[in-house]
This record gives structure tokens, C-alpha cells and sequence, in this order.
């Protein structure tokens, strides 16, 4: 192999390799820290929904437990079905537990019920209503055949029922949108749906509870997690935080193929740096063994030729500032002896050519003897 494509070839994997190398590490690195950011984000995301659905509740509350207390006393407020239409109340009434026949009605949209109130659904808000706090009964169909809560106090025999329309919690919800699968989902407090991007779950009011980022956040907990979503069918990561004063939870998840595609863009692009700096280091590499083998290519074609065409053959390479000085010293030393052999070579063929001289010189006849043309041949 020739030094030139040895050095390319050593230049290429050291310099080359490292960069591959970190474009894997960071890769990694991108995802993780994809997942990590998404997480932080999401629990913002989640408890921000979560303080606006406790001031909600706040709201509600304080409403419901004003009318609650002044019913048939004129300190109630006037306005009261404008009241309760701010709040979302599709109307209160107040049951009597005994009879079960309603005894006062506010904004009921239709006629007064005169009907007792459906034994079954009384037994079930009966069980909310120890305490001397309102309360809301878990997401339950309506009068309308649509979602409610239900807030409830007793007040004696008797019990006050709010209808409240899940309206402004599902707005809430769906105010909440990113990415391709990036939603909010709000639970009651027993796990079952108020808002989701699926409608037919919040309509047949889905229950979760076994979803583990449910459990934790009925749990009162806060925080993030990876799980699997019965809704999508795939890997989510979760924010979640728990409504305070309801036992309500706030989840706002992303499926993990999202925070993949994005990324991969960081990657495509990380991807096209490290293969441009790879060209770049490529180019550096046959500039620098340009630099050392071009001198040394001329080198050995100078000692072929002195080999074939004699000691007048020189390096004749122009000199450079990037040419490296043992090169340099190289071109130097074989100039030299290429000089010695042939100032040693003029000197042989002159003292040769000494020798020579005598014997092509006439030699002169010996004294006494005949001329050749006088010899007698026998």
C-alpha cells in the first residue's frame, strides 16, 4: 500500500472515528434529554389546568353554598339564575330525604319537577352529602342524558343538589394541544373520565383508575411517568397533578414516537454537522499527506533516475513553508551525494583518461635496428 493512501486511511479513522462515535453518544443523549424536558414540561402544563380547575371549584363552591344557605330568605341573591348559569349549573334543587319529592327549584330550564327524584341517584348523592362542606359526586349522566357532577349539602331533611355541565372542564382540556398526540385528560375522583380527546370516553365516562399515572395522581401525587395508554395504543409520557379540594387529577401526556420524530429533526441535523466536518477532515487529511508524500514521491523518482541516468540527477522540488524539514533535510542530503558521486565520477574518467594518454602515444625505433620496410620475410 502506498504511504499516501496509508496515511489517508490512518488520518481518516482518527479523526473521522471520534466524530461518528459522538453523533451515536449524542443521539442518545438527544432523546433522553428529549423525554426529560417533555416530562418538566408537561407537569407545568398539568399544574397550571390544575390551579385554574381549583379556583374553578373555588368559584363553584362558593356559589353553590351561598344559594344553598339563603334558600327562601330574602338575603338570597336576586339575580340567582343568572348565578348559576355563570357557573355552569344546569339547575339546583332541594330534595326532601323522606319523600324524595323536589321542594324548591332554580333554573330548571323546562318545568318544576313534581316528580320524586330518582331513588337511586338520591342514595348515591346522599353518601357525598355528610360534611359540612359541599361537595361533587362522581361524574354521573345528567338530566339531559349528558356528563355531570353533581355538588351536594345537607341542609336538615333535606338536600340541596347542583347539576353542574362539564362544559368549561372540557374546554379546559381541550385548550391543551401539541404535537400530533399531545393532549390533556381530567379525571374525577374516582378515576373516570370529565375531559379526554376521545368522545365517546367522556361521554360513557371511561374510568382510568388503572392506569398507573392515574393511580398515582388519585393518590395525591405529582410528578411525570411512561406508560401505556389504553387509548392510543402506545407508549405516553405523562405529566400529571392532582386538583386541590376535589381529588380530581390533570394528565397531560405525548406518545414517545412524538418526542422520536423530534428527535430525529435535531438528529438529521446534528447528522449533516458531523458529515460535513467528517468532508472537512477528509479534505485536511490529503492536503497533509499531500504535504509529505508529494516531497517523498520526488525523492524516490530522483533515486530511480540516478540509478538509470547517473549522478547528474537532482531533487529539483521548489521549496515550500509547509513542507516538513526532515523532507527538506532529505532533499538536501541526496543533492549532496549525488553532487560527491559525480564530482567522484569527473575524477575517475580524468585519471583514466591520464592512464590512457601513454599508451595511444607512437613509440620511437630502437638504436641499431633495421626499418620495417627493410625486413626480408623467409
Amino acid at each position: 500500500m502506498r504511504l499516501r493512501r496509508t496515511l489517508l486511511v490512518l488520518f481518516g479513522l482518527g479523526l473521522a472515528l471520534p466524530l461518528l462515535l459522538f453523533w451515536f453518544w449524542l443521539e442518545r443523549t438527544m432523546l433522553n434529554q428529549e423525554i426529560v424536558d417533555a416530562s418538566a414540561r408537561h407537569q407545568v402544563t398539568a399544574r397550571t389546568l390544575g390551579a385554574s380547575l381549583e379556583r374553578y371549584h373555588k368559584e363553584v363552591k362558593s356559589g353553590f353554598q351561598l344559594i344553598a344557605d339563603n334558600i327562601g330568605s330574602e338575603k338570597g341573591p336576586s339575580n340567582l339564575k343568572a348565578i348559576l348559569k355563570g357557573l355552569n349549573f344546569a339547575h339546583m334543587s332541594l330534595v326532601d330525604l323522606r319523600s324524595g319529592f323536589v321542594d324548591w327549584q332554580a333554573g330548571m330550564a323546562g318545568p318544576k319537577i313534581t316528580v320524586p327524584f330518582p331513588a337511586q341517584m338520591l342514595n348515591v348523592l346522599r353518601v357525598y352529602a355528610d360534611g359540612p362542606d359541599p361537595r361533587f359526586s362522581p361524574v354521573m349522566r345528567g338530566s339531559d342524558g349528558t356528563p355531570s357532577l353533581f355538588m351536594v349539602k345537607r341542609l336538615g331533611t333535606r338536600l340541596a343538589i347542583g347539576e353542574l355541565k362539564t362544559d368549561y372542564i372540557v374546554s379546559l382540556a381541550k385548550s391543551v394541544e401539541f404535537g400530533k398526540t399531545g393532549h390533556a385528560a381530567i379525571v374525577d375522583h374516582e378515576g373516570n373520565v370529565l375531559a379526554h380527546p376521545l368522545e365517546p370516553w367522556v361521554q360513557g365516562r371511561r374510568n382510568l383508575a388503572m392506569v398507573s399515572a392515574v393511580k398515582r395522581v388519585l393518590n395525591g401525587e405529582h410528578g411525570g411517568e411512561v406508560f401505556r395508554s389504553p387509548a392510543f395504543q402506545a407508549d405516553m409520557i405523562a405529566g400529571f397533578a392532582p386538583v386541590a379540594g376535589t381529588g380530581w387529577g390533570v394528565m397531560v401526556p405525548q406518545s414517545m414516537a412524538d418526542l422520536k420524530a423530534g428527535a430525529k429533526e435535531s438528529r438529521t441535523f446534528v447528522f449533516l454537522m458531523v458529515m460535513f466536518f467528517v468532508l472537512l477532515t477528509a479534505a485536511i487529511a490529503l492536503v497533509s499527506t499531500t504535504l509529505v508524500t508529494a516531497p517523498l514521491a520526488a525523492l524516490s523518482a530522483a533515486m530511480r533516475r540516478l540509478n538509470s541516468e547517473g549522478p547528474g540527477v537532482r531533487v529539483d522540488a521548489p521549496p515550500s513553508p509547509l513542507e516538513p524539514a526532515e523532507v527538506r533535510q532529505a532533499h538536501e542530503a541526496f543533492n549532496a551525494m549525488a553532487a560527491g558521486l559525480e564530482h567522484s565520477e569527473t575524477k575517475r574518467s580524468e585519471h583514466q583518461e591520464e592512464i590512457r594518454l601513454p599508451d595511444a602515444l607512437p613509440k620511437a625505433p630502437e638504436k641499431g635496428a633495421a626499418p620495417a620496410s627493410q625486413l626480408i620475410h623467409v
